[in-house]
């Protein structure tokens, strides 16, 4: 892959690299002047000076890319400023639209979109989105996609425990742009939309094929993950068949995908073959296909994969209809480009990281693999490309993975040989269960097949899952890690497409970095001492981190799967063993657990509830901690830098007697560096 085969290249790395700067640099008029200097000089070289220099070829392309940096930096920096309204009113009676509608067995959540607000003394008119948490169950079961609804409420942020290691919701959805959230029990009104959206219109079309499945006995396991595989609903998926296929490594069959609009592709193009292959046909052919891979993507909910699906499979279309091969490297950045054009948060998003990840390593990778053995028998070289497809997206996307998901499925290849044909005839039965439900015996037949299909892969992917060591589990990599491993990768393809080995000496590099950057990260992690107060929802919670020791502390006598979750992550941030609980080990020369109060080294902790009498101990506490408040009182921290959720500061109190009240509860986790 030479890159002049690839012009597109250098669109996508500045859109890119524009989008990445807008994101961590606030915007001023400097930028705007910056790019207008640069306009003029790119006009300069190119319209004014006449000259065919290497110099003036390097200096304009140097400009060029520098000038759409800068373009996608102010476009990015705007669309993030007009994704909110600065005049939003936080209590009043609201006017909204429902986007999405999401169902659970005590409430729904609902993504709307204000249009107005209405306070005591104005009206104000509204563009931004917010969820809606409503408990009044009876009245949700009216509610659909499109409605216009009615509602008085006070707006809360969305935000996050702020707990180390922990998933970050707030940023999560400020990326979807949504920054507030209501909690609604009753007195919501609606009025349904006669003249409603696309979307709307493809979502409810959705709703009403899921219907469908229900009627022709498809319930329960299969129904759940027949709805995410085909139709992208996976609300109905529990958390025991999204840790199955997770497990296994099989997550991926559950997302609507490229494997799921390449087999939609194939079924379009035999169905459109008889049209012909006159100019009117092809043109025919074209329109068609390209209109029903949207609407496919439509009825999927338009995710982000099968959004850069769609579009690659889209320019694959016109470029075949118009006797071109396109090459698949530029059909996935000019997809790329398009889809940040059209929002350029996008690329924030896991899925769509993933998504691209995994198909550019397939592309590349699979074949390679694939040539390193020959099978003659058709079955064998069947085996063995599936298994490359498998091993191919996985040299893309382990450490996008790892990094997110911190665990990795150890026998994915063998869940492929089961999930990739499972979804190949799900994805063929399910069509024609569609095309043929008018006809009841016909649908009955397709409907057998599908719960048959379905129910034989969810088995074969709890088989996987019970396998020993099927899941590697807490594994953690920091940013430079990340970004030094796919370097890594990137380093090995070019060195192999090259075929000048000598290229390897940068992978040897990247690879001695990465090992100086992990055997800092552990010299620093023997010297560490922390105390963690954790934001919990489940337990009361306190660690303790003397270098690669871990204890923690808790009133209950056994904590949730929540507050596990939540040692785990802190476990991976900085580097430690297992948690272990104080209650369980003896006395340790650095800690230590007495009636009322905590030891860690030179600070106590005491431990306030119903039945404590401060000062009672005879010490000088520096921190009391109140669990049920979810409150710690700084009473004496020398000699340490406390740090809290977004806002860090150096506290050193010179004076015991000043107090100050930190909310965990509020404002996130507290960690205490010593």
């Amino acid at each position: 892959m030479k890159p002049q085969k690839v012009p597109f290249l250098k669109y996508t790395l500045a859109a890119v690299t524009g989008i990445l700067f807008a994101k961590h640099i606030t915007c001023s008029e400097i930028y705007y002047w910056l790019s207008l200097m640069l306009l003029v000089v790119f006009v300069a070289l190119k319209f004014v000076i006449k000259t065919k220099t290497k110099q003036y070829s390097k200096t304009l392309f140097i400009t060029t890319f520098i000038l759409f940096v800068s373009v996608w930096f102010i476009y990015t920096s705007v669309y993030t400023q007009q994704q909110f309204n600065k005049n939003l009113p936080l209590s009043a009676r609201y006017v909204g639209q429902i986007e999405e509608k999401t169902s659970s067995a005590n409430k729904d959540r609902l993504t709307v979109s204000l249009k107005m607000a209405y306070t005591s003394d104005s009206t104000y008119q509204l563009s931004e989105k917010i969820v809606i948490n409503s408990y009044d169950t009876i009245f949700n079961k009216t509610l659909s996609w499109g409605d216009y609804i009615i509602f008085k409420s006070n707006l809360k942020p969305i935000t996050s425990q702020g707990n180390p290691g922990e998933f970050n919701y707030q940023r999560f959805m400020l990326q979807k742009g949504i920054r507030y959230q209501a909690y609604l029990f009753k007195g919501i009104e609606k009025f349904p939309n006669k003249e409603k959206s696309i979307k709307t219109t493809a979502l409810n079309i959705r709703q009403n094929l899921l219907k469908k499945y229900k009627a022709f006995g498809i319930n329960n396991d299969q129904f759940a993950v027949l709805s995410a595989l085909t139709l992208g609903e996976k609300s109905y998926l529990d958390s025991h068949i999204r840790e199955s296929f997770s497990a296994s490594g099989a997550m991926h069959v559950l997302a609507v995908s490229g494997l799921h609009v390449g087999i939609i592709f194939v079924i379009l193009n035999l169905l459109l073959k008889p049209i012909g292959k006159s100019q009117k046909a092809r043109v025919s052919k074209t329109i068609l296909c390209i209109v029903l891979l949207w609407g496919y993507a439509f009825i999927t909910g338009l995710s982000p994969s099968v959004m850069r699906a769609s579009t690659m499979f889209s320019f694959i279309v016109i470029g075949e209809n118009l006797k071109r091969t396109p090459n698949i490297y530029n059909t996935l950045l000019v997809s790329a480009f398009f889809l940040m054009l059209i929002n350029p948060l996008i690329i924030s998003e896991v899925g769509f990281q993933l998504s691209y990840a995994a198909v550019l390593s397939i592309v590349y990778f699979q074949p390679k693999i694939v040539s390193l053995f020959e099978f003659k028998n058709r079955i064998l070289k069947y085996l063995w490309e599936l298994f490359a497809v498998s091993l191919a997206a996985q040299v893309g996307t382990f450490a996008i993975s790892i990094y997110y998901f911190h665990q990795f499925p150890v026998y994915f290849w063998l869940s492929n040989f089961i999930v990739i044909p499972s979804a190949g005839i799900i994805l063929y039965s399910a069509v024609l269960f569609f095309t043929f439900s008018w006809l009841p015996i016909v649908a009955q037949l397709f409907a057998f097949v599908l719960n048959v299909v379905t129910r034989f892969m969810n088995s074969g992917i709890q088989i996987i899952e019970q396998l020993p060591a099927s899941v590697i589990k807490n594994l953690w990599i920091d940013n430079f890690s990340l970004i030094v491993t796919l370097l890594i990768i990137v380093s090995i393809a070019i060195a192999i497409e090259l075929k000048k080995y000598n290229t390897l000496l940068i992978c040897l590099l990247l690879l001695l970095t990465e090992t100086m950057h992990v055997t800092i990260q552990n010299i620093s992690s023997q010297n560490q001492s922390i105390i963690v107060f954790y934001n919990s929802y489940s337990d009361p919670l306190i660690s303790f981190i003397d270098g690669k020791n871990h204890f923690f502390y808790s009133p209950n006598n056994e904590i949730s799967p929540n507050a596990q979750q939540l040692l785990d992550n802190t476990s991976g941030t900085y580097s430690t063993n297992e948690a272990i609980n104080i209650n369980s080990i003896e006395k340790q020369n650095n800690i230590s657990l007495h009636k009322t109060y905590l030891l860690f080294k030179y600070l106590s902790i005491e431990i306030e509830n119903e039945n404590t009498t401060h000062y009672t101990t005879g010490l000088q506490h520096d921190f009391i901690w109140k669990p049920k408040q979810g409150e710690v009182i700084i009473k004496n921290a020398l000699g340490t830098t406390l740090k809290q959720q977004n806002k860090t500061k150096s506290n050193i109190i010179e004076s015991t007697k000043k107090k100050e009240v930190i909310s965990t509860k509020n404002d996130g986790a507290l960690m205490v560096f010593m």
